[in-house]
């Protein structure tokens, strides 16, 4: 046997096939004069042969006589006659505690640890760990079952199963998610196999739009003064270069000084043509000053911070070779012919040969943009066509897709 003094971290209410017993986890390291066992270990303390110690709770001060025993790899103190256990009195220190939730679990409550109670909608087997999908009042939360806690647990939790969680919030690659520290930390509540509820919690679907803000136009040269500054520039773009994953141009502002317009992809997903703008194009931009290897740039963050003030007559590009994915998102030209039409209700496809008859492409006419000219729906194998389009892939087939009927030309078979 061995002697602990201590004090309680937290005490719970055994699952209930485990009637009789409650289980004590005590404080792992030191504190002041009293000595710790120096591993977290539960003690557990048989009811039916000790009397009930009401004022038994977290920061109470103890001492034990136990033997210890080792259960599943980790160490328990069996607690074996009442004389063997004394409540030595309170201490004030800082319990690990916890109350059931009374709203959304956000961000807000990243660390901190909560419990509420719920259904398990869905339940993921991923690789040594559990993922259950919890719904409780407030919404749907991921709860995270290592092996460690999963090895812990009296019997598997089940999609049907009403629980009780406790435990603490995280974030896993921008998803709120709960994890558990053992397998006291999640009981069954409910009888286990019930029919699976369908999820009341509805994730919004609509997004906000984005909202320009109105930012005062700059007078003057930007300088490393301005770093980390919204502004608003007007000028002209030239000498564009492009980046593994943007385009930038030299942009000449204010009686000709010069700052450099950096416009990343995700920008240009939503503006494809200003990756490619001739020299001398007008812009708007309202974006950040920032500075890279002792150069100043102005880097807008959403495509409504840049504005077009020139016409810009997007110019295709004449195809020689091969098309591929490298090509997506541009506006190209091709001509060759066409075979194997296919009607698909809102527009149609057909194979377009071209490169000499060497490659071969989707074209994709939607109906709606082709409605002032119908014959463009039954257009006979091996005719002729020049068609103008932005190239797009789906299911891995390159397309090339028409705005509308001014941008196809059609010849002879």
């Amino acid at each position: 046997m061995v002697k602990i003094k201590g004090y309680l971290v937290d005490l719970v209410e055994s699952p209930a096939n485990y009637p009789g017993h409650i289980t004590i986890t005590s404080k792992s390291g030191e504190r002041g004069e009293i000595t710790v066992w120096n591993k977290d270990i539960k003690l557990i303390k048989n009811t039916a042969s000790m009397p009930d110690t009401p004022n038994l709770v977290p920061g109470s001060e103890v001492e034990v006589d136990v033997f210890v025993q080792d259960y599943k790899g980790k160490l328990q103190l069996m607690l074996q006659r009442p004389s063997d256990f004394m409540l030595t009195g309170n201490v004030e220190t800082e319990i690990k505690t916890s109350k059931e939730v009374d709203g959304e679990i956000t961000k807000a409550d990243l660390g901190k640890t909560v419990s509420f109670k719920g259904v398990v909608n869905t339940k993921f087997v991923l690789g040594g760990l559990e993922k259950l999908v919890v719904d409780y009042n407030y919404g749907s939360i991921d709860v995270i079952l290592f092996k460690s806690v999963l090895d812990e647990l009296e019997q598997p939790i089940n999609e049907g199963d009403n629980v009780s969680v406790t435990g603490k919030v995280d974030e896993y690659k921008g998803t709120i998610q709960v994890q558990l520290d053992s397998g006291i930390d999640i009981q069954i509540i409910g009888n286990s196999g019930v029919v699976k509820k369908k999820s009341t919690y509805k994730k919004p679907t609509t997004k906000k739009k984005y909202e320009k803000k109105d930012v005062p136009m700059h007078q003057g040269a930007v300088t490393t003064a301005d770093k980390d500054k919204i502004i608003a520039l007007k000028g002209t773009v030239s000498n564009k270069k492009e980046l593994g994953n943007g385009v930038k141009y030299d942009f000449t502002y204010n009686d000709g000084n010069k700052i450099t317009l950096l416009l990343w992809g995700s920008l240009l997903k939503y503006k494809q043509q200003l990756k490619d703008l001739p020299d001398g194009t007008n812009l708007e931009v309202n974006g950040k000053v920032e500075e890279y290897k002792g150069e100043l740039e102005l880097v807008p963050n959403h495509s409504a911070n840049v504005t077009l003030l020139d016409k810009i007559d997007i110019i295709a590009k004449e195809v020689s070779g091969e098309l591929t994915s490298a090509n997506k998102g541009q506006i190209m030209t091709l001509e060759g012919r066409v075979y194997n039409k296919k009607d698909l209700g809102k527009g149609v496809k057909y194979i377009l040969k071209y490169n000499g008859g060497n490659s071969e492409i989707a074209l994709l006419m939607w109906k709606s943009g082709i409605k002032n000219n119908p014959s463009l729906e039954k257009l006979s194998d091996g005719q002729w066509i020049k068609v103008t389009g932005k190239i797009e892939e789906y299911k891995g087939t390159l397309e090339i897709i028409p705005k509308n009927d001014k941008n196809v030309e059609v010849g002879g078979n």
